[in-house]
């Protein structure tokens, strides 16, 4: 009768430590594929093309579900195991040194198999990192950082109408903070205005007046002509992605003359 293996971790007959479940006496670690045998079933792994910021995206929601588990491990650690494999074979190749790591991992023990699992999802966030397309407009180095980590799940999704939405509301919630505006001060209009202007965020500070209405109008049309309609649908234009990075764009650049004229966070 086979031995009751449970949702994740096995323990070996004599052995009190857990360790990862299919290894050892529980059963033999899977095979790497290597390049040769994929390439003569017509695949091609040098040609493919990656979404990287979809791949770094799906490393981070690996990463924080590793958090979430239980000292037993998840119930779905096959397929958990699964998808940080596959993610090595789409960015590096199936038989890249992580590949073999993460192989390895199998034979570790519980404590010990989520520290290697939490380097290899480090070490492969280098490497998409340094395959980033240095001149990429839309990444945490280009965007306000914040601003960033909030849409860039929404963004690797594709879900345009919801990046465009959740931009201009992540504005006016910061500016409403950083401003300390009345929660009083209702309508996002009102809002901008309360927080660019005269009784809030000058900006530029040392500037001509003219300017700093400029950048007074700029954001009250930003609350005008994105804010408010941004909650209604886009997804049904042939442009929905072009409309929404343009959204996160101006939300950007907001945010980034704020920071810059009064410090991070800003203080009026």
């Amino acid at each position: 009768m086979g031995r009751d293996r449970g949702p994740a971790w096995c323990h070996p007959a004599g052995s009190a430590t857990p360790l990862w479940p299919l290894a050892g006496e529980c059963a033999t670690a899977q095979p790497l594929v290597t390049v040769h045998v994929a390439q003569q079933q017509g695949l091609s792994f040098s040609n493919m093309t990656v979404d990287l910021r979809r791949s770094r995206a799906e490393l981070e929601t690996l990463e924080a579900e590793i958090s979430q588990w239980s000292v037993d491990g998840p119930a779905n650690l096959n397929q958990w195991m699964h998808k940080l494999y596959a993610l090595i074979g789409d960015v590096l190749d199936p038989n890249a040194a992580l590949a073999i790591r993460l192989a390895s991992v199998r034979n570790q023990s519980a404590v010990n198999a989520k520290r290697m699992l939490l380097e290899i999802i480090e070490s492969l966030r280098w490497e998409v990192d340094r395959r980033m397309p240095t001149t990429d407009p839309f990444s945490g180095s280009t965007i306000d950082s914040e601003l960033w980590v909030h849409v860039q799940g929404l963004i690797a999704a594709a879900d345009w109408e919801k990046v465009a939405r959740e931009a201009a509301v992540f504005v006016e919630d910061k500016l409403r903070q950083w401003a300390k505006v009345s929660s009083s001060v209702t309508g996002s209009v009102n809002v901008f205005k309360a927080a660019i202007g005269s009784n809030g965020f000058v900006l530029p500070k040392a500037a001509q007046s003219s300017e700093q209405q400029g950048w007074q109008q700029l954001a009250t049309g930003f609350a005008l002509a994105l804010r408010n309609p941004s909650g209604h649908q886009i997804n049904h234009r042939s442009d929905a992605e072009r409309y929404a990075l343009g959204v996160l764009g101006m939300a950007s650049l907001l945010l980034t003359e704020v920071r810059h004229e009064y410090g991070d966070p800003p203080t009026p």
